[in-house]
């Protein structure tokens, strides 16, 4: 009898272990493999129509290989060391608070990154805002990727008012 109590102690706290890793793994290690960027812009798939963006190409106004370098600049600036994995360039006619609102919500339930920066700066002439989302302890123990949106401060023309925005996928060099 004891033999037998003792053989289900150990299968139940392997059992325990191995749903315990797989938990692990699901939580942490699987989402760091997964692209974060994989469509006009980072906004759950329920609230796209929230915010509706035209790609950086399809521009009428200003150059936009000029406004995408520019946005590139801002973010490499904004974070020194890492490099540009994958981006997205857009515009859009909504207001920051609404895309930082709707990106957080996306970023935090599909990937486990939280916010670390919403802030202003200053680069190649231009004002700009910039938020940063990156990966909590222990996620980043998995995940060293950083999310960085740059939007320019105020539109570039009066004749184009619509916000210019980029999000970038960044990670260490």
């Amino acid at each position: 009898m004891a033999v037998k109590r003792s053989v289900l102690v150990s299968a139940a706290v392997i059992a325990l272990a191995v749903l315990a890793v797989l938990g692990a793994y699901l939580t942490l290690c699987e989402p760091s493999h997964q692209p974060i960027l994989n469509g006009p812009k980072p906004i759950p798939a329920n609230k796209q129509a929230m915010m509706p963006v035209t790609p950086l190409g399809e521009l009428p106004g200003p150059d936009a290989a000029q406004v995408a370098g520019t946005l590139r600049g801002a973010a490499e600036s904004v974070l020194p060391g890492f490099r540009i994995d994958d981006e997205e360039l857009f515009t859009h006619p909504g207001g920051w608070d609404a895309l930082r609102n709707l990106t957080g919500e996306y970023l935090g339930d599909e990937f486990g990154l939280r916010q670390q920066a919403d802030a202003q700066m200053e680069s190649d002439g231009y004002s700009f805002r910039y938020l940063v989302w990156g990966a909590g302890w222990p996620r980043s123990l998995f995940d060293d990727r950083r999310v960085v949106a740059v939007e320019y401060f105020e539109p570039l023309t009066p004749d184009y008012p619509e916000s210019m925005l980029g999000y970038f996928v960044m990670q260490p060099q």
